[in-house]
């Protein structure tokens, strides 16, 4: 079934009755390190599968961990956080296999009504206590303020899905420069940002991503060019790797793996 097609079709009394039985279900599970994932609607049931199920990242994620710039701490950078599944799995593996290093994270989520989610999730983990920092805004340009469009299956929200939203809100930009300014190196970076890399590599090709060690980014070939990213990201990075081609008629998209050493 066209699960997205199918939720695009239906009335709003009848997405709040879907969402509520989502809900009812109740569908959590804590992982080894003792963090809680919970999965609330079948955009996460997705997401989960991708990253605990498949382990779409771990390959990156523990590379990340093994070449970390201080080997008594771990930075990474969170691009399109969404409800935090990337930043579990990622602190769920530090803890079960470096569990006496430390680590801080940043959570970038551009939807307002996911932000929210997230920062609940979050805050609910006392593991996570003043490791993370989470910031709603948009990523790609350095400044100004974009128009994000929001859908049921949250998964995919993002500055091009206008004919698929049925709300939509303005929110700043981030500018990255500056929220690093006084950091030399960060370890592990992840940009799922629904289109908008193209932008985030032009915008810091050069100065942002000369101090990431390690960086995973999905591309979204329908509403970017992904020629122009991997020569970007080539520029980068010394090595790479693909992780992921999916062409389909719901989506056409890569996941691509860079490093440095």
């Amino acid at each position: 079934m066209d699960y997205k097609k199918y939720v695009g079709q239906l009335a709003e009394t009848e997405l709040f009755e879907l969402a509520q039985i989502w809900k009812k279900l109740n569908l959590e599970w804590q992982l080894c390190s003792g963090l809680t994932v919970k999965v609330q609607n079948h955009a996460e049931w997705k997401a989960y599968n991708d990253i605990f199920v498949d382990r779409e990242y771990d390959l990156p994620i523990e590379h990340a961990l093994g070449a970390r710039h201080n080997p008594d701490t771990f930075t990474f950078l969170d691009l399109g956080a969404n409800v935090g599944f990337f930043t579990l799995r990622t602190v769920d593996l530090l803890l079960s296999k470096t569990p006496a290093i430390d680590f801080y994270g940043v959570l970038v989520e551009g939807s307002p009504s996911v932000y929210e989610e997230l920062k609940q999730r979050i805050d609910q983990e006392l593991q996570l206590n003043g490791k993370l920092s989470v910031i709603n805004g948009l990523i790609g340009d350095r400044e100004g303020v974009g128009e994000i469009f929001e859908t049921a299956f949250h998964i995919t929200n993002s500055l091009f899905t206008r004919n698929a939203s049925r709300h939509s809100s303005q929110v700043p930009y981030v500018d990255l420069n500056a929220l690093y300014a006084n950091e030399a190196q960060i370890d592990l970076l992840k940009s799922d940002i629904q289109g908008s890399e193209q932008r985030l590599l032009e915008n810091y090709h050069g100065d942002l991503l000369k101090k990431v060690r390690c960086g995973i980014f999905e591309l979204h070939h329908d509403v970017c060019d992904p020629d122009r990213c991997l020569e970007i990201l080539r520029e980068e990075f010394a090595n790479h790797k693909p992780l992921k081609l999916k062409t389909s008629h719901l989506s056409n998209l890569s996941v691509h793996f860079f490093w440095r050493s």
